[in-house]
């Protein structure tokens, strides 16, 4: 039976908190050169994020609209990418955590509770963002096709400072508070796995080399890891990191940012609501930056279908009500939702 992913206290508390964000960032500048991320969705969740009260929810992977999520990126990361390029890692994993190599060549289903694949797997749990703010292929997937609904922008700097904020004085409880630690909190771009994209492919090889090259021996140098069962989960946690930032490239179209929890204790999933018959996990960000999420919004942008002087009206009201100076933009698209 397979190891459930455990990483050492060393190796879990030893990295300054958001390190990994500020350098992957640094070296990837032009993924991060946006000011407004856009959430498209319905009237319903407008007005739910309108509220005094309202938080941001993160939805379980498999209730999302790819079924290959967290998978193809764990696959790729090390069936692919560390036996060609990082042959000592890869034999390391094989070697001292075999049960990995055997689930990813298992034909079960990752998720199921019965595949053994599933004791390494952190699930993600993902709120959607999109740098596109007009996108045809996103008011079909997530508005109503009958009433339209919203395009909302969101400034990405305050959300960016509001998980660093969260990151690091989570981290600071651990001392008093194991349970701080019980998920990874994330905000960070989508990558396309499209092998026909050269430029795309060279994109993800850098990346993947930043993570199993320059980041992986700056933990073990820094942190002192010599264990071989703590070097073998770190690969595998590597992996899982990129597995829920990679995407089918048939994605590639949502430009998708993405606030991310990547849940390392099954006690925290009792934190677990039901939203619009999914389930879905509170984001906590704001407990240290003192914002609410009607703050965080810049604009919005009305659907192309839908009654749309309905929905301008309903934003003029929710602006009204809660005394909002936000630009709004109605889509230049010619879709009816026909």
């Amino acid at each position: 039976m397979a190891r459930k992913l455990k990483i050492s206290e060393k190796t879990k508390c030893g990295v300054p908190p958001f390190t990994f964000h500020r350098e992957f960032k640094k070296r990837f500048r032009s993924l991060f050169g946006v000011e407004t991320v856009y959430h498209y969705t319905t009237t319903p969740v407008l007005l739910e994020l309108a509220k005094d009260d309202a938080c941001l929810y993160a939805t379980h992977c498999s209730a999302l609209n790819d079924d290959m999520e967290l998978e193809v990126g764990v696959r790729y990361a090390l069936q692919e990418y560390l036996p060609t390029h990082q042959k000592k890692l890869y034999c390391r994993l094989k070697h001292d955590w075999p049960e990995v190599i055997t689930a990813l060549e298992s034909k079960e289903e990752p998720f199921s509770p019965k595949c053994s694949a599933s004791t390494f797997l952190l699930t993600p749990w993902v709120m959607s963002f999109s740098l596109e703010s007009d996108s045809l292929n996103q008011w079909i997937a997530y508005t109503n096709r009958k009433e339209g609904g919203f395009a909302i922008g969101f400034d990405f700097h305050k959300l960016e400072k509001a998980v660093e904020s969260e990151v690091v004085v989570r981290r600071s409880k651990y001392e008093f508070d194991k349970r701080a630690l019980d998920y990874e909190l994330h905000f960070l771009p989508c990558l396309y796995l499209d092998k026909s994209d050269k430029h795309q492919m060279q994109l993800i090889h850098k990346f993947l080399k930043f993570l199993f090259v320059d980041y992986f021996a700056y933990q073990l140098k820094k942190f002192k890891i010599h264990d071989r069962k703590d070097v073998a989960y770190l690969i595998v946690a590597f992996a899982n990191l990129f597995g829920a930032i990679a995407k089918n490239a048939s994605f590639k179209s949502e430009n998708e940012f993405r606030l991310l929890m990547l849940v390392k204790n099954k006690e925290y999933l009792r934190k677990v609501v039901f939203v619009g018959g999914k389930p879905r996990l509170k984001i906590p960000i704001f407990s240290v930056v003192k914002e609410d999420v009607r703050s965080l919004i810049k604009n919005i942008v009305i659907s192309p279908h839908g009654d749309i002087r309905f929905l301008r009206s309903m934003v003029d009201i929710i602006g009204i009500k809660y005394n909002l100076d936000i630009d709004v933009y109605k889509s230049e698209s010619p879709f009816n939702g026909r």
